[in-house]
């Protein structure tokens, strides 16, 4: 895969969550022109950009970056900050230019038959070491959260049962200081 230089590129990211205001700031500074949408209860955006309509982010993409669980299989963007439902239908795919790079974490059905159908190049980054190692940690806190409020006890000195061993597997593991043989 060859890099495509950011510097006056426009880039869209349409929906997500906390991930993307960091994402955002990132490609500001690598020169990237950067279309926002869905993040309307965010304000102010990070390094003074700003909201762009949905249609409009998308006609002038360059690069489209949706959330890392994608879009549902009614076209429904994962958007944690959008103040409606953002909503890809084909009147909006049909918006991005054929050869538009579309970076998801996991897409499914729908949005490979939309991506097929437009002529998009869908890259699906969520098996990408460098991304889904990082984004292991995060998921990893989610369980431990989702743990302690379901828990009448401390975990700490529990005894725990991870059951699977990918990537988020091995990270909740280490968080609960699992002993386990590489």
């Amino acid at each position: 895969m060859t890099s495509m230089p950011l510097a006056g590129r426009t880039v869209t990211i349409c929906g997500g969550d906390r991930r993307e205001l960091v994402l955002m700031e990132e490609l500001v500074r690598l020169g990237a022109r950067v279309a926002v949408t869905g993040f309307e209860q965010v304000s102010p955006l990070p390094a003074g950009l700003g909201h762009w309509e949905l249609r409009e982010a998308l006609a002038a993409a360059e690069a489209l970056i949706l959330p890392m669980p994608g879009i549902n299989e009614e076209g429904v963007v994962k958007a944690e900050f959008a103040a409606r439902p953002l909503t890809l239908g084909a009147a909006e795919f049909s918006l991005l230019k054929p050869g538009t790079p579309v970076l998801v974490g996991i897409a499914g059905t729908y949005l490979k038959s939309q991506a097929l159908k437009y002529g998009l190049k869908l890259l699906e980054t969520a098996e990408l070491d460098e991304i889904a190692i990082y984004n292991s940690i995060p998921t990893a806190e989610g369980a431990i959260e989702v743990a302690m409020r379901h828990t009448p006890f401390t975990l700490h000195g529990s005894q725990v049962l991870v059951c699977g061993f990918g990537r988020v597997g091995v990270t909740l593991a280490r968080m609960l200081n699992v002993s386990f043989e590489e």
